[in-house]
């Protein structure tokens, strides 16, 4: 079942289409999966963690929380397929862990334009430190 959500955001659909705003193919996510995700929200698709194409439909947070909060989490939290990890980006021994087995990574680590401006040396860890730590993870 998971194959379907692979071929689906991987092969069917370029990356194009994850960012824009698309009534129409909203409508067909929605067509398509909705059952899925309906098993998803109850916690009934834990199969798919066996193994780690499965797992690409489970979504591993890293985070070390400076400017978010646990609680813009809940409702991911809720259906049981999220994973949080706290921790930082340019920790390469929490990076290597979180990263194996997978095969995708959607990276949105960043800080706040004016803390760069403020501490370039931090900005420079974050943002291009910890995207090759990630490259090479």
């Amino acid at each position: 079942m998971h194959q379907s959500v692979l071929q689906f955001w991987f092969h069917e659909v370029t990356p194009a289409n994850w960012w824009k705003v698309d009534a129409e193919f909203d409508r067909v996510i929605v067509e398509r999966f909705s059952e899925l995700h309906a098993r998803a929200v109850c916690s009934e698709l834990f199969e798919w963690r066996v193994e780690p194409r499965g797992r690409l439909a489970e979504i591993i947070v890293l985070d070390n929380f400076t400017r978010g909060q646990m609680s813009n989490l809940d409702r991911a939290m809720s259906s049981g397929l999220v994973k949080l990890v706290e921790g930082d980006i340019r920790d390469l021994q929490v990076l290597d862990k979180v990263m194996a087995g997978v095969d995708f990574v959607f990276h949105q680590a960043a800080i706040r334009i004016t803390q760069c401006a403020a501490e370039p040396r931090l900005a420079l860890e974050v943002m291009a430190d910890g995207t090759y730590n990630v490259l090479e993870a």
